[in-house]
């Protein structure tokens, strides 16, 4: 069942000459920008349209049984369920949804870490 749409992106052509929507956020006066078939993609999933932003970046929020959970919506579009990985932003803007400004981050565990800090010391102690 798809929602209602309360605040409908609207498509513009950025500096580069690339179809983008901007999307409207609850609240604010702010805008996500993304390319329309991503949208459409998050949409056809059964995401809801109506974002907001927080301080985790644009967000939509789904009912589960009577919980409520917050979502980011660029973690649903890079399709992260992991909980050590987490989008970052190319540009630092997390307004910027297009896919070429997100990449993943994943968390090291302590013994990876401690793989890393090893071989720096070796290195460092070998010269």
């Amino acid at each position: 069942m798809q929602k209602k749409i309360l605040r409908p992106p609207y498509l513009i052509t950025d500096k580069d000459g690339s179809s983008v929507y901007r999307i409207p956020l609850a609240g604010t006066e702010l805008q996500a920008r993304m390319h329309p078939e991503d949208w459409h993609k998050l949409i056809d999933s059964g995401i809801t349209p109506n974002w907001y932003l927080n301080k985790g970046g644009v967000s939509y929020s789904r009912r589960i049984g009577k919980t409520v959970r917050v979502d980011r919506v660029a973690r649903a579009m890079l399709g992260i369920t992991d909980s050590q990985s987490f989008v970052r932003f190319h540009d630092k803007n997390p307004l910027n949804l297009r896919r070429e400004n997100l990449y993943v981050y994943t968390v090291k565990t302590p013994a990876e870490r401690d793989r890393a800090m090893s071989r720096k010391t070796f290195h460092r102690m070998s010269r």
